[in-house]
């Protein structure tokens, strides 16, 4: 996406860009944050709950993260509304919704009383309206596979499921090491590592307007986990915007992508002109259609799972 491309420009610190957790119109978020890089500074986050207070009853989360980390502590039902984009787990389809990532709607959350809003740490310009409405607010970071497990144990402690946290936190690592462990063994059996592009998003109906997953992203840890290489390891920026040629140049042997995945045929169509990257020659581009990809949460585990059995094959029966 153009918009995607234009906030990866702006905001190239591997510590500013975030991920596609969605289509979201980056262009406004980029525009937003451009003006507090002018000089303007961040409001602060709303209190963390009382020790001792009654656990949270409604709660709004204002990304598909969000409400998934909700949803792995069995909070689901606490959930009275979600942002436009979120679709897991399907409890939530029937929400209210209160906007998307870059404009949350303030007076749809109010509306619904909440008394805690669960959102990414890049929307605190959402913090002075919901202080003055005396409604806590959770902040969480979610770059990395590190943050989902800090993401985890923070909304467990606001929401009274600590317990909960910590065993979600053990699935996923539990996942995670098992798919790793599969990895290794390819690896080991091989004696080399795939060289893989990840694909974020790109114009609809071609190769315009290319962002990839770069270093310092969960998608690049994952591409490690899984035995890969990123072709990108060396990029300046998490999520990159790349042309054709650069694409030609890495040589990617291995080619995920996750944008467009709507028509399958044409998505892998849109890739035939660069017969001559390997990825494409050999037919290893796979195209990835569950939101889990792109959404950095608690079902990494089977994101990574999914990566190992493209890389190197399923787990043998039995």
């Amino acid at each position: 996406m153009a918009h995607l491309m234009i906030f990866a420009t702006l905001f190239g610190s591997p510590h500013k860009v975030l991920p596609p957790a969605a289509r979201f119109d980056v262009a406004s978020l980029a525009t937003a944050l451009l003006v507090l890089a002018l000089g303007c500074s961040s409001p602060p986050p709303s209190p963390a709950p009382v020790p001792g207070a009654s656990a949270p009853q409604r709660v709004v989360c204002l990304t598909p993260s969000s409400t998934e980390l909700v949803a792995a502590l069995g909070a689901v039902a606490l959930v009275v509304g979600v942002d436009e984009y979120s679709r897991y787990p399907r409890e939530v389809h029937g929400l209210p919704k209160v906007g998307d990532f870059v404009a949350p709607n303030l007076e749809a959350i109010l509306a619904l009383h909440p008394d805690i809003v669960v959102a990414d740490s890049a929307q605190k310009q959402i913090a002075p309206r919901l202080q003055q409405a005396k409604i806590t607010t959770l902040f969480v970071d979610m770059q990395t596979i590190g943050d989902v497990r800090a993401a985890l144990l923070e909304v467990g402690r606001a929401l009274a499921r600590k317990p909960a946290a910590e065993a979600a936190i053990l699935l996923l690592d539990r996942a995670l090491s098992d798919a790793a462990g599969r990895a290794s063994a390819g690896v080991a059996r091989t004696g080399r590592r795939p060289r893989v592009l990840f694909v974020v998003d790109r114009q609809a109906g071609g190769l315009a307007s290319v962002v990839a997953a770069g270093p310092g992203s969960y998608l690049d840890e994952l591409l490690t986990l899984a035995g890969g290489d990123n072709v990108l390891a060396d990029a300046p920026m998490r999520y990159v915007p790349i042309t054709a040629e650069v694409i030609v140049a890495r040589a990617p042997e291995v080619l995920l992508d996750a944008s467009h995945v709507e028509d399958p045929a044409r998505a892998r169509d849109d890739w035939s002109v660069l017969a001559s990257v390997p990825a494409v020659a050999t037919g290893r581009v796979y195209l990835l259609d569950d939101a889990a990809a792109v959404t950095p949460g608690p079902r990494l585990g089977a994101v990574l799972a999914r990566l190992v059995d493209l890389l190197w094959g399923p787990p043998a029966p039995g």
